[in-house]
């Protein structure tokens, strides 16, 4: 990785992960990514003409959420879950009926992983410029999540009886352009609870009653990137 071109941290997570599960496999360590970060999606098509449900599981380390035209990551949560109609030219063929029904598709939560990574979209690319650029618009989100909502019915899949209600224990900012920036960290101790902020070199003491001014964005440069669980 050269160290003076700004990588995408999101693609950098993604890289370690494969890393790492590549070197561990086959030792004893071969499932512990899976059992601390990984979870299922369940992609789901649910016919309103009869009573079946198709069902695909996906797995994932990191939770992608949509950050333009969204006020909140329950927001952006909510669009998972609200689906697309398939109709008219694009009927759904249940295999079931042997025949075309309206259907609504959508994503699900399946599983859910012990630590909660949800990577915030903030980069974009325009259609107009031909340019990738920095989705700046103001973007909350909660100190405690509860996904329950989120989850799939347990007659479409396998659920594990894991709580569903999280605590935030980090925040990776980036502050800049989507060409030039810096990444730094606000993270939780979770022996003693208190917060620091890693910048760097530098780790100074955090009060996370102020994320809403440092880490929302709006009409500034830094904006949260990635959101961390437990």
């Amino acid at each position: 990785v050269n160290v003076y071109v700004q990588q995408d941290v999101d693609e950098f997570y993604n890289m370690l992960f494969d890393r790492i599960e590549a070197e561990m496999k086959g030792s004893p360590q071969a499932e512990l990514l899976d059992e601390r970060f990984g979870g299922k999606l369940v992609h789901l098509v649910e016919s309103r003409e009869c009573e079946h449900v198709s069902a695909r599981e996906e797995p994932y380390h990191a939770l992608q959420c949509e950050v333009k035209g969204k006020a909140s990551l329950l927001d952006s949560l909510h669009t998972y879950i609200a689906g697309d109609l398939l109709a008219g030219d694009n009927k759904y063929h249940c295999s079931q009926c042997d025949k075309l029904v309206d259907a609504v598709k959508s994503t699900r939560i399946g599983t859910l992983p012990t630590n909660l990574v949800l990577h915030l979209k903030r980069f974009d690319f325009s259609l107009i410029t031909f340019e990738r650029q920095k989705v700046n618009d103001r973007f909350e989100f909660p100190r405690e999540l509860d996904m329950a909502e989120f989850m799939a019915p347990r007659d479409t899949t396998i659920v594990d009886d894991g709580g569903t209600v999280y605590d935030l224990n980090g925040v990776l900012v980036h502050t800049g352009t989507s060409d030039t920036g810096h990444y730094y960290s606000y993270i939780c101790d979770q022996a003693t609870g208190s917060w620091h902020q890693f910048n760097d070199s530098m780790v100074t003491p955090f009060d996370p009653s102020t994320l809403p001014e440092v880490a929302f964005g709006g009409d500034c440069p830094h904006s949260a990137y990635m959101l961390f669980y437990r």
